[in-house]
């Protein structure tokens, strides 16, 4: 079964490696020739057990039989995984160092989505050669070139990122956690297992019965765990270590490695039996004699039917046991038995440690296996692990290695070269992106980006394959969005970057000191209370550091555009929202990412245009509930703060500050101020985008669709002399049933009363109409009580299950249709879904959607102390089945995501055949100043054409067409009398939007 390893010794050479061992010096020894036949037989036949192993070690493995492991090695040198992260001095600068792989270069591969090189300036030329490159270059001139090198960059700074986290995993071991490595676990797991049943099932029963002349040492000691266990072990140890090394693995470490492995898993099996036995119970004199103690073998018996009804919940109470006595590794497992046992019961002796290792590593050399092409192109499986020679630091000795074949490492290497440029996090565009014209076809132009985001489902990529024909007006939509021009609002930069260095803290910018952690109470030690509030100091910091990096690399690309003119192309993710593509700083992002960013080209504010400046600053301040005559007033009022706000943002009285979007009312406040102090204020060039913002926009849609007049006038809808806060509205009636039940002496309405506002409940609101759970809406309460300090710690759960229930109660009441349809297309999905299938339906823009919820992979865990491993079931992505409850809850707020996409989309389409700058995020929409009335007019134009079809109608058609096979429940419109309302003339018409000034607003 094993290797016989020699030791061989001469001159001393053995004495000497002793004495190093023990930190002694020793003169240098003299060594046969060179190459004389002695020096090559001693060499070939050195030792490869290294320091630490006694005598009788050797002389234990010398006894051994497996021969198999000595023959001659195999010259061809492993490839190494390790990548380095800088730059060879030799190698074309621009050129991303890799090791060998299958033949490609990163330059090579640059036309795959996703992928691209290096961003020198002396590695583009070569690039640009194909029609449209020239055609760009004469465009756009030097900055056509300098876009190709920001897309190149991107993704060489991915690629340096992957390996720098790589590096760092393969060189702690754990390598056979990655991707791309777990797929050959996979593939060698049940073979090992199936091998180790083989190698064990024979002695079994003689082990049970004490008999054990005859048997091979090692096999008492494997029976103490399953098969499964010690497959995973081997697996997981032999990549680990063979992934480490570019020479592999030295063979006596790795055996070494895997026997303490297993010792340690055997001790945590037992730590487990011993606490579970406690808690039930048990007399300890019942305890079973653990292997390796100082009993004879005989008396112990395997320990798997001791364990196996131990649960998920004690592994994790005796994994805990062990990290409160330091870090979680083999050795502190050991060690924390050694404690709760005995040293005899913990620690093997490290003969049997090498004996596990190596009948482990011998049976995983057997079973491990890789496929590859011979010459003739017919596949062929060759051994994956090689047994050979490596040389050593002394010239003179050799080391006997286990490591990866090479053709494994191209493999795996090709793997992670599609990680590596998978993610890419890029920059803003110097040009306009290039027009979308097909899924993967769009965007950046050297790398291909698709126009799904995130995940690119088989069953969505069907879809837009089948469809492309009708995609026009999709892809004309984004073309609009993403060539709209931007730059960097350079004045309100200089103030965020002083407030960073100040110590941050303002506003959006994160604080850049750590709350510090507080001492226990005087007198009273480490209580409960001290233990959470340091857990909370603990989050809070975490948190900030998060914050910290995220505002970190805003300052990077903003200083790095800061004179530029910036582009961000857009794509949509599988329900047609849109996003731009560029992550780190868009109009997408929070408070300040929107201040940063000004449209490129101004207009003349005109008389409309500084009114809507002024509505603007009155919105950004919270003022967006009353009429606009009394938010112009509002602003006229301030107008002395908003001029010293301008002026003076850190030094003055900071009004701005007090603003519900700081950053962005300072932004606007800057606006005004230059405009008014100017000649002619009505000809001053604004640049500042200007919002429209829809009221609830999802149940905006809902009252469309349904016709419920209460609900369309509570979300602006119709016509009215001041705006309608629906959030407003819905806080009423909480406060209407608390007052009830205050009455009726209910504790908590009696504690709550009067307490809660809008604000309270907005976010609830806002999401009921997208599927939130009642977790989650209390949830949701939970954190504005706690903002705001209106009930106690002790209190805060019960308050916010209570507000919760009457929050939805309330919402149930005031919108009747929406809860009307949003129960039908739940009917209609659960009817789709029982069938397994997968919810799918077509956008009024010709977008196909499909729902790809499935049932998470069935899959069975083998779960060890260190390691764990996920065998899933080997199904076909298509054939795993559908997740019903998922389809159900998530096609109402889906299907409104949809419609409110589509709205966005026409309403760009309409301002690109006004000529108007447009931009939005989802439900509100950005313009200049002087042409907001215009973009009204537009997006008004948009819903009431989106709601002049018969959306749900049509929607009913589609199923009954796609599933012939199956009965649909009737559209409510057919069947409910307020829902008729869209087609009678003397009730709710959707022209009505058309008046409705605070429609959007």
């Amino acid at each position: 079964m094993y290797v016989a390893f020699q030791r061989v010794v001469w001159n001393g050479a053995a004495k000497r490696r002793s004495q190093q061992h023990r930190g002694l010096r020793c003169a240098a020894p003299t060594y046969p020739t060179s190459r004389s036949p002695q020096f090559i037989h001693q060499r070939k036949y050195a030792s490869v057990v290294e320091d630490g192993i006694d005598a009788a070690v050797v002389a234990a493995l010398d006894a051994t039989d497996l021969d198999s492991l000595v023959d001659d090695p195999i010259p061809a040198p492993a490839t190494p995984i390790v990548r380095r992260l800088k730059l060879e001095s030799q190698r074309p600068r621009g050129a991303v160092s890799m090791y060998p792989r299958s033949g490609k270069t990163v330059d090579e591969i640059i036309s795959s989505p996703t992928t691209a090189t290096s961003s020198h300036q002396n590695q583009i030329d070569h690039i640009l050669n194909t029609d449209e490159d020239k055609e760009l270059s004469a465009k756009y001139g030097d900055v056509y070139a300098e876009q190709i090198a920001l897309e190149r960059e991107a993704v060489e700074r991915c690629v340096e990122r992957y390996t720098e986290e790589l590096q760092s995993l393969l060189q702690m071991g754990r390598g056979a956690s990655l991707k791309p490595f777990q797929q050959l676990l996979l593939k060698w797991y049940h073979p090992l297992v199936q091998q180790l049943t083989e190698e064990v099932a024979p002695y079994k029963d003689a082990v049970a019965a004490g008999a054990l002349e005859g048997i091979p040492e090692y096999i008492p000691y494997l029976l103490n765990l399953s098969e499964e266990k010690l497959a995973v072990i081997t697996v997981h140890e032999v990549l680990g270590a063979c992934l480490k090394m570019r020479s592999g693995a030295a063979v006596k470490p790795l055996c070494l490695a895997i026997g303490e492995s297993v010792q340690a898993e055997v001790n945590f099996e037992e730590m487990k039996a011993l606490r579970l036995d406690r808690m039930r119970g048990a007399e300890s004199g019942a305890e079973t004699t653990v292997l390796g103690s100082a009993a004879s073998p005989a008396d112990a018996s395997p320990r798997r039917s001791r364990t196996s009804y131990s649960s998920g919940v004690n592994h994790n109470m005796v994994r805990k046991d062990v990290i409160r006595a330091g870090h979680f590794t083999k050795k502190a497992i050991t060690a924390q038995a050694a404690k709760r046992l005995s040293k005899e019961q913990a620690y093997w002796p490290s003969r049997i440690k090498v004996l596990v290792g190596a009948a482990l590593v011998d049976l995983l050399r057997r079973v491990a296996k890789y496929t590859v092409k011979d010459p003739a192109g017919a596949p062929t499986e060759v051994p994956a692990l090689e047994h050979s020679f490596a040389e050593t630091l002394h010239k003179y000795y050799t080391k006997k290695v286990i490591r990866l074949h090479p053709v494994v490492f191209d493999q795996l290497d090709a793997s992670l070269l599609f990680r590596e440029t998978h993610h890419v996090r890029y920059f803003p565009m110097l040009i306009p992106p290039r027009p979308w014209t097909a899924p993967e076809r769009g965007g950046y132009y050297k790398n291909n980006t698709p126009i799904i985001r995130f995940h690119s489902y088989a069953d969505q990529v069907k879809s837009l394959e089948a469809r492309q024909e009708d995609l026009a007006e999709v892809y004309r939509s984004l073309n609009v969005l993403g060539s709209t021009p931007w730059r960097l609002h350079n004045k309100l930069f200089q103030v965020a970057k002083r407030v960073w260095e100040q110590g941050g803290g303002l506003a959006d910018i994160p604080d850049r000191r750590d709350l510090p952690m507080p001492l226990p109470p005087a007198g009273e030690g480490r209580t409960t209370s001290w233990f959470r509030q340091i857990k909370a100091i603990e989050r809070h910091n975490s948190n900030l550091h998060s914050l910290r990096c995220d505002f970190q690399l805003k300052l990077e690309v903003a200083e790095r555009f800061s004179a530029r003119t910036m582009y961000f192309p857009h794509n949509m993710d599988f329900r047609g929202r849109v996003y731009p593509i560029p992550p780190h700083l868009n109009h997408m992002g929070g408070d300040l990412s929107r201040a940063l960013l000004v449209f490129a080209e101004g207009k003349p504010l005109g008389e409309r245009g500084l009114r809507w400046l002024k509505i603007q600053i009155a919105n950004l301040y919270g003022k967006d509930k009353i009429p606009f005559d009394d938010r112009i007033k509002f602003v006229d009022q301030k107008l002395p703060e908003i001029f010293d706000s301008a002026k003076n943002p850190l030094d003055g009285g900071r009004w701005w500050l007090d603003a519900d979007e700081p950053w962005q009312c300072l932004s606007a406040c800057m606006e005004l101020t230059e405009a008014l102090e100017s000649p002619d204020p009505l000809s001053y060039v604004s640049t500042l985008p200007v919002h429209q913002d829809g009221t609830c926009n999802g149940l905006q849609h809902y009252a469309a669709l349904g016709g419920d007049p209460q609900g369309a006038k509570s979300v602006n809808l119709l016509p009215s002399a001041r705006p309608q806060d629906v959030y407003s509205d819905v806080a009423a009636l909480v406060q209407a049933r608390m007052a009830q039940d205050s009455r009726n002496g209910v504790a908590m309405a009696q504690l709550l009363e009067g307490k809660v506002d809008r604000k309270i409940i907005k976010q609830t609101v806002m999401t009921s109409v997208y599927g939130v759970t009642f977790i989650g809406a209390r949830q949701q309460i939970n954190n504005a009580l706690k903002d705001r300090g209106i009930v106690s710690d002790e209190q805060m759960y019960e308050a916010s299950v209570y507000i919760a229930k009457k929050t939805f109660e309330s919402i149930r009441e005031m919108f009747t249709g929406a809860k009307e349809i949003m129960e039908w297309l739940a009917q209609c999905a659960s009817v789709i879904a029982k069938k397994g299938r997968l919810v799918s339906w077509v956008t009024p823009l010709g977008l196909p959607v499909v729902q790809h919820y499935r049932q998470p992979n069935r899959t069975h865990i083998v779960r060890t102390a260190l390691q764990s491993l996920i065998l899933p079931d080997e199904e076909k992505a298509d054939r795993i089945p559908v997740n019903k409850r998922q389809q159900r809850s998530a096609f109402p707020p889906n299907f409104v995501h949809s419609l409110d996409s589509s709205h966005m989309l026409l309403t760009a389409l309409l301002c690109e055949k006004k000529e108007i700058t447009f931009a939005s995020v989802h439900d509100s929409f950005w313009t200049h100043a002087s042409t907001v009335d215009q973009m009204n007019a537009s997006l008004r134009e948009a819903f009431v054409q989106l709601h002049r079809r018969p959306i749900l109608r049509q929607l009913h058609e589609n199923f009954r067409k796609t599933h012939s096979d199956l009965v649909f429940p009737d559209v409510p419109i057919a069947t409910t009398k307020s829902q008729q309302s869209l087609v009678e003339p003397d009730r709710f018409k959707i022209e009505k939007v058309k008046e409705s000034p605070y429609f959007f607003n």
